[in-house]
């Protein structure tokens, strides 16, 4: 696994119409050779006075792109080996709701609704246990909505950030909620876990 730092100053931002979130997806998919099923990569992106810092965690190293500034390094087989993580997420906390047809038949596709801020916590440590891990703490800051274009349609999403401890019990569900994210959204840059073994 790789974790790869990207640092974008403002004016590039403006000049490659970097604007939104689904327009980085596009311009990051550029770096990695396209696979079949999944998604290559999970990201997550940090604004500040107009620069942008985007951090890329990836299962294959990503070729570094004509833009910005890339740093990447490969994580050690054994980092998931703990049993006790710092983590911090940004996640879009939802709820999957059954859709019907007209005459009454269930949709195979449900449809995913935002939760209320006072079940974010919840929602957090239920996830972390189906998949074999225990919060031991964690804090929840409601970011609200983010927005961007998507195929022409204006998307919206709800955002939360969560910090805090976990401890894990089940290493290798630990291991795969890591590598494929958590939550949905993750294509919008939701669902990346940063991790520090204490």
């Amino acid at each position: 696994m790789y974790l790869t730092k990207i640092l974008v100053d403002s004016l590039t931002v403006q000049y490659m119409r970097l604007f939104d979130v689904y327009r980085w997806k596009q311009e990051l998919y550029k770096a990695f050779i396209p696979i079949e099923n999944g998604r290559p990569f999970l990201f997550d992106m940090r604004e500040k006075t107009g620069n942008i810092t985007v951090l890329l965690f990836s299962s294959t190293q990503p070729k570094v792109l004509p833009f910005g500034t890339w740093q990447t390094k490969k994580i050690p087989d054994n980092f998931y080996d703990g049993n006790r993580y710092l983590f911090e997420l940004t996640a879009n906390p939802t709820v999957k709701k059954a859709v019907f047809e007209k005459d009454g038949t269930k949709k195979k596709q449900g449809k995913r609704e935002g939760l209320h801020p006072a079940r974010y916590e919840e929602w957090l440590r239920r996830k972390f246990e189906s998949s074999g891990c225990t919060v031991t703490f964690v804090t929840t800051e409601n970011l609200g909505l983010r927005m961007c274009h998507h195929k022409g349609t204006l998307v919206s999403h709800s955002a939360a950030r969560f910090k805090g401890m976990i401890n894990v019990k089940n290493t290798q569900g630990f291991k795969k909620m890591a590598l494929e994210g958590v939550g949905s959204a993750r294509g919008f840059g939701f669902g990346m876990l940063f991790l520090k073994r204490v």
